[in-house]
C-alpha cells in the first residue's frame, strides 16, 4: 500500500514532520507510519506525514511547505550529501533553511531490533521538533557560504551548489562588551573574534563554526542556531520524557558533527544501543560541564562524550577529560557510586564495546526542569542535583570548575576595581551610606580578570571551586565601610578604609595634605589646600 497522509491535529504555520514512506524498505526496516501516528499523539500541535520517496526528492519540501510552517523535520533513510538544494528551495520559497532538521532515521536504526528502532526514532524525530519549535528564526550574520562536500549534476544546472554553514553571531541586546567583557574572545581558539569598540565582531573566515564561543559566554549573547540555550532545553525535555516513549533507562551520547565514529557505527557491525541516543554538537570542545550536568538533571542515565578526532583544529588537550573529570568528582561527592559521565573512545569497535555496557537507572532527574541550558543555569542544576543526592555542603576544588570562589582578605579599599572590571557580574560596588563589596557565587566563572585589576597585594584570592554551600547563600557582603562625607558641602568624599590606606600612604612627612583629603570632597579641597 503506498505512504500517504498520516491523520494529524496539525495547524497551519506550525511545525511539519515528513518521513520517508522508504523506511520500511530501508536496512532499518523502520515502520514510517507506526512512528507518525506515535508523533501525531504526542505532538497535537504538529502536522505528521509520510511522504513517498521523500530522500531523493528533499528539494521539493520547500514548495509542501510554503504557506503551511516554518519548521520542518525530514526523518530520512540516510543523511544528505548536500544540503545546498533544500537550502536553495528553501530561500525561493521565502523560508529559513535553518528551520529544517534532518534526522538519518535509516543509519541510526540499523541492526536495531524493530520495535527498539521505532522507539529510538520517535524519541529522536521528537526532539528534532522540539529544537525547530524552539528556532527563533537566523540573521544574515548566522550564515556563511560554503562549497559542500559533494555537487550533483542537478544543483550545478540548478545554480544551487553552495551551501550555508551556521556561525556564531553577537546579540547587542545581551551582549556585554561595552561593559569590557570578552571572554568569548578569549576563548576561541582560532582568534574568529575580536572586541572592537564595544562590540563583538567575527571573522567569518576565520571561524570554524565550533561554537566554543557560545557556551563561554555567561550571558547567553553568542547565538548559534540550532544550539540556542532555548533549542537544547526543548530538545533535551523531548529525549527524556517518559511520556513519549517507555524506552529506559536513555543515555545521551554527544559527538562532533563532523566525527567518523557515529557514522562508523550506525553503518557498521557495531549498533548503537538503543538506549543511547545520539545528539550532534558542532564540536564536542563546545560542551561545558554544566551541560554535562544538565543531562543528569534532566533525568538521564548517563552522558558520554567522544572526543574530537585526532587532527582537529579545535580540540585542546584534556579539557573533555577534565570536565568530565570534574562531573564524576563532584557526582562522588554527592554520593553517586556508579560512573555516569563517561569520556568515550573515538574508535568505532572500542567505542561499541564500551556502549554495550550495562547502564545504571534513571538519573536523580526531571525532564521539565526549567531552563537547564541557560548560561545562568549552572548554579541551579548543581543545587538541583545536591537536593536529589541530599548533599547539600558540598565543595570541590578542581581546575575545570565552572565556577571560582573570590575571597577577599584584609586590606580591600573598596575602590571598586574588581568589580568595574567583572565580565559576569560577580562583583558589585553597592554605594549608600556605606560602601559595600557584594560577591554573587553563582556568577563567577574563575575567570581571574578581577585579580590584576586589584591596587592592593594580596587582598584578592581566586580558586575553582564549586561550593554548594556558598552558590545556597546566594549574593553576599564580603566588605563594608562608612562613606565619609565633606565637612564643607556634605557630599561623599571616599570609604573609610580607602582613606585610612591612603593616611599610610602619605605619613606624617605630607600630614597637611592626608588630612585635607580626609575631610573635603574633591570640589571644596582645592580651596582647603591653597594656603600651603
Amino acid at each position: 500500500m503506498p505512504a500517504g497522509p498520516v491523520p494529524h491535529a496539525g495547524v497551519p504555520g506550525g511545525t511539519w514532520v515528513l518521513l520517508c514512506g522508504d523506511l520500511a524498505s530501508s536496512p532499518a526496516g523502520i515502520d514510517p507510519q507506526a512512528v507518525a501516528r506515535r508523533l501525531a499523539a504526542y505532538m497535537p500541535s504538529a502536522s505528521v506525514q509520510v511522504v513517498p520517496d521523500l530522500c531523493t526528492r528533499t528539494e521539493r519540501t520547500a514548495r509542501h511547505l510554503t504557506g503551511r510552517g516554518s519548521a520542518a523535520v525530514l526523518g530520512l533513510c540516510r543523511p544528505m550529501t548536500s544540503l545546498a538544494p533544500l537550502q536553495a528551495a528553501m530561500r525561493r520559497a521565502g523560508l529559513d533553511p535553518l528551520g529544517v532538521e534532518i534526522v538519518a532515521l535509516g543509519l541510526l536504526a540499523r541492526a536495531v531490533p524493530a520495535s527498539l528502532a521505532v522507539e529510538r526514532a520517535v524519541i529522536l524525530t521528537a526532539a528534532a521538533a522540539a529544537r525547530v519549535e524552539a528556532f527563533s528564526g537566523s540573521r544574515p550574520q548566522h550564515l556563511r557560504p560554503v562549497l559542500p562536500p559533494a555537487v550533483s549534476r542537478r544543483s550545478l544546472f540548478a545554480l544551487s551548489w553552495l551551501e550555508y554553514q551556521v556561525v556564531p553571531a553577537a546579540r547587542a541586546d545581551r551582549c556585554r562588551a561595552d561593559a569590557g567583557c570578552a571572554l568569548c574572545v578569549l576563548a576561541c581558539p582560532h582568534q574568529a573574534l575580536e572586541a572592537t569598540g564595544g562590540e563583538i565582531r567575527l571573522l567569518k573566515l576565520r571561524c570554524t563554526s565550533c561554537a566554543v564561543c557560545v557556551t563561554a559566554c555567561p550571558h547567553d549573547a553568542m547565538e548559534f542556531p540550532g544550539f540556542t540555550a532555548a533549542e537544547m532545553d526543548a530538545r533535551t525535555r523531548a529525549l527524556l520524557d517518559p511520556l513519549i516513549s517507555p524506552l529506559q533507562p536513555r543515555a545521551i551520547l554527544l559527538s562532533c558533527a563532523g566525527s567518523p565514529a557515529l557514522p562508523a557505527l550506525a553503518g557498521g557491525i557495531h549498533p548503537i544501543p538503543a538506549s543511547w541516543l545520539p545528539l550532534e554538537v558542532p564540536c564536542a570542545e563546545m560542551v561545558p560541564a554544566r551541560w554535562l550536568l544538565a543531562f543528569l538533571a534532566r533525568g538521564a542515565a548517563a552522558v558520554g562524550v567522544v572526543p574530537c578526532p585526532n587532527g582537529c583544529r579545535t580540540g585542546g588537550p584534556g579539557r573533555i577529560e577534565g570536565r568530565v573529570a570534574f562531573c564524576r568528582q563532584l557526582l562522588a561527592r554527592m554520593g553517586e557510586s556508579e560512573p555516569r559521565i563517561l569520556t568515550l573512545p573515538a574508535e568505532p569497535a572500542a567505542l561499541a564495546r564500551v556502549l554495550r555496557q550495562p547502564l545504571p537507572g534513571p538519573g536523580p532527574g526531571d525532564p521539565a526542569l526549567p531552563g537547564a541550558f541557560a548560561a545562568g543555569a549552572a548554579a541551579q542544576l548543581l543545587q538541583h542535583l545536591a537536593r536529589a543526592y541530599d548533599a547539600e555542603t558540598v565543595a570541590v576544588s578542581h581546575p575545570f570548575s565552572p565556577f571560582g570562589v573570590l575571597d577577599v582578605r584584609d586590606g580591600c579599599t573598596l575602590c571598586g576595581a574588581c568589580a568595574a572590571v567583572c565580565p559576569t557580574g560577580a562583583l558589585a560596588l553597592q554605594r549608600d551610606e556605606d560602601e559595600i563589596l557584594i560577591v554573587d557565587p553563582a556568577r563567577c566563572v574563575a575567570c581571574g580578570q578581577c585579580l590584576p585589576a586589584c591596587p592592593e597585594p594580596d587582598v584578592l584570592h581566586l580558586g575553582q571551586v564549586a561550593d554548594l554551600g556558598r552558590l545556597a547563600a546566594g549574593r553576599t557582603e564580603v566588605r563594608r565601610s562608612r562613606q565619609r562625607r565633606c565637612a564643607a558641602c556634605g557630599a561623599p568624599i571616599a570609604p573609610e578604609t580607602m582613606l585610612q590606606r591612603i593616611g599610610v600612604l602619605l605619613g606624617d612627612q605630607h600630614a597637611r595634605a592626608r588630612d585635607v583629603i580626609a575631610r573635603y570632597c574633591q570640589d571644596c579641597r582645592a580651596a582647603s589646600m591653597s594656603p600651603i
